[in-house]
């Protein structure tokens, strides 16, 4: 138990680190790589989350998936100018703290 409690602890300091870059970082190419690594890291913390429910918990895990691919189905919205890169950063990070808030929860 103590080494899934350390895992926990770099995935949500990572989480944190990650949220501060992308809202700091002023350099585009920067900021891009940063965001595109909170998604990939918002799909591994959905797959973390999904694999740790029991196999009867259907419910909970669809919602750890649907709420991890949110950031990934936002991508396309940014590009063709549906939603401004704002927008697109609170959606990552929210999905991120609760995916992360509801693995730890169950």
């Amino acid at each position: 138990m103590p080494v899934l409690g350390i895992i926990y602890g770099i995935i949500f300091a990572l989480v944190i680190i990650g949220t501060i870059g992308i809202f700091v970082i002023k350099n585009n190419i920067l900021k891009n790589v940063a965001t595109i690594l909170m998604v990939i890291l918002s799909i591994c913390i959905g797959y973390i989350s999904f694999t740790a429910l029991p196999s009867n918990y259907i419910l909970q895990r669809i919602i750890c998936l649907v709420i991890s691919i949110l950031p990934l189905l936002a991508i396309p919205l940014v590009f063709y100018k549906k939603i401004n890169w704002l927008v697109f950063k609170i959606i990552l990070v929210l999905c991120m703290f609760v995916t992360l808030i509801l693995s730890i929860i169950m």
